[in-house]
């Protein structure tokens, strides 16, 4: 099973890419993979590994070596209300659709740097 700066790279090669130039698209220090190219660390931050999963549009555990399915999975709204509520049959969609609208109102906030809670 190939480590994980390895799967990167190949991401990299069969995008016509390398690591520096990711790394520069993605606001990541070089020297983060570095660390992980010599061996210092062996996994990154789940924000940076979300970050480079979704620049290729793979999955985290694919680049986690984890999973050989490059495709991420996609939440259905019944797992998302699951995930929410700990149910999806009794939530109606007006109910869904008053937490989504919230959740972008919270993410637009930190956006436009709100440093307060909600």
């Amino acid at each position: 099973m190939a480590g994980m700066y390895e799967i990167i790279e190949s991401l990299c090669r069969a995008h016509h890419t390398n690591v520096t130039a990711m790394c520069r698209d993605l606001d990541i220090g070089r020297s983060t993979l570095t660390e992980l190219k010599q061996g210092r660390t062996q996994t990154l931050s789940a924000t940076t590994t979300s970050k480079i999963a979704g620049y290729f549009h793979v999955s985290v555990a694919y680049l986690l070596g984890e999973s050989s399915d490059k495709q991420s999975h996609t939440a259905s709204d019944d797992e998302i209300k699951f995930a929410l509520f700990g149910e999806s049959e009794n939530i109606t969609d007006e109910m869904f659709e008053e937490v989504k609208a919230y959740a972008q109102f919270v993410k637009e906030r930190k956006q436009n740097g709100f440093k307060g809670t909600v």
